[in-house]
């Protein structure tokens, strides 16, 4: 018997996979975001100090061009006064001579001529004035002709009256053109005055504009720094914000002193050209008598004139214009001519009118030396406050910075 068949098996060699078998798998590339934080922070810190200091300089040169503003200001209102007060002078000389006229001898217990004199020498003394205050005084050779022009024929003109008891032909008309010319040489020097004005707004309003933007840049700053650090609150940045906010509110109060000094400046003009106006009231009263002609056309300007002075003065002074009112009401509505030369010679409601308006200018008028604000102190906050702002800022985005360190 044969013997069995025994079947071996052969071991099954199993080789373990070694380190250097294994496929390496194929690194990820790393995701970097685009400019990380710290180098976002470090462009926004230079970024927002020069924009701070391109900011302090535009506020700096505002509040300078402010005061050069004021200083102009100042000088132009001075002389812009002496100017007014010479017209005031000359229009009510003008209403004394007219006035004198239907009176000649004074026997209504005041030689008007006697006043017209007075106002006369008044003239020439409020004319070497404005000359004084005058940055060119020579400007004012036109006004200084007219006004000699305008002596003589009046003083002609009234001594032939009182010699003949009437006018000569066309005098009025001498009288008016020389008076006119005179007021248009007044007014031409007061429009040059007022064109001699520098102007700060250009510098005001870049100079806020300016610092609007920067501290918009300051909000934006604020907010990505928020979005990036998880931080609601940045101490540093917000103060360095208030700092750029105190800077604004400077140079805008410092730049409405020069506006103070321009609204000064109106309320005046209203109030002399108001007393202008008032002794041509009287001059038109008087031209009515002297002019039988023509005395409802000068009634009528009188009437109008009466109307404006009320008008104007309405918004500005407490000063009570009814009685001047009442009185062109009463001329108009008398056709006796004597009863309407003692109306006019009266002159109680222009004198009284014309003496409110003195008080309430010289009251209006500010003091010379108070009329510019130094302005030390206004360079000396923006600067501050520049400071204070670009150090602020530093601090605020160092704190972020070092989060990422």
């Amino acid at each position: 018997m044969a013997a069995p068949t025994t079947l071996t098996r052969t071991p099954r060699t199993t080789t373990q996979p070694t380190r250097a078998m294994v496929p390496a798998k194929k690194a990820a590339p790393l995701q970097t975001p685009h400019m990380p934080g710290p180098r976002l922070f470090q462009v926004m810190r230079v970024g927002l100090v020069v924009w701070t200091l391109v900011s302090s300089v535009l506020c700096l040169a505002s509040v300078l061009a402010s005061q050069s503003h004021q200083e102009s200001s100042a000088g132009a209102l001075i002389h812009a006064q002496d100017i007014r007060d010479l017209r005031s002078e000359v229009s009510q000389a003008q209403a004394m001579a007219l006035t004198s006229m239907l009176d000649p001898q004074g026997t209504a217990g005041t030689n008007l001529w006697d006043l017209y004199g007075e106002s006369r020498t008044q003239v020439d003394l409020l004319l070497l004035g404005s000359a004084a205050s005058a940055s060119h005084p020579a400007d004012l050779g036109d006004v200084a002709n007219k006004l000699r022009i305008w002596q003589e024929n009046l003083a002609v003109i009234h001594h032939d009256f009182t010699e003949q008891g009437t006018l000569a032909e066309d005098a009025t008309t001498t009288i008016s053109t020389d008076y006119t010319a005179v007021i248009n040489a007044i007014t031409t020097e007061l429009n040059a005055t007022a064109s001699q004005e520098s102007s700060s707004t250009p510098f005001i309003v870049l100079s806020i504009l300016a610092s609007v933007l920067g501290g918009l840049g300051f909000v934006v700053v604020l907010v990505v720094t928020a979005r990036r650090s998880h931080r609601v609150i940045n101490v540093g940045l917000s103060i360095g914000l208030l700092a750029i906010i105190a800077a604004i509110v400077a140079v805008g109060i410092y730049a409405n002193h020069s506006g103070q000094i321009s609204d000064t400046d109106s309320r005046i003009a209203v109030l002399s050209q108001a007393q202008t106006d008032t002794w041509d009231a009287r001059s038109e009263d008087a031209l009515s008598i002297l002019e039988p002609d023509s005395s409802q056309t000068h009634l009528n300007a009188a009437k109008d004139l009466a109307t404006l002075i009320s008008s104007s003065l309405r918004p500005l002074t407490s000063i009570d214009v009814l009685s001047l009112v009442t009185d062109q009401s009463t001329i108009m509505a008398t056709g006796d001519p004597a009863a309407r030369s003692d109306l006019i010679l009266n002159g109680s409601s222009w004198q009284t009118l014309s003496t409110a308006l003195d008080i309430t200018i010289d009251s209006a008028r500010p003091d010379a030396a108070n009329l510019v604000v130094p302005a030390l102190g206004y360079v000396v906050t923006v600067a501050t406050c520049c400071v204070i702002a670009i150090i602020a800022t530093l601090a605020g985005i160092h704190a972020r910075t070092k989060e990422y360190s």
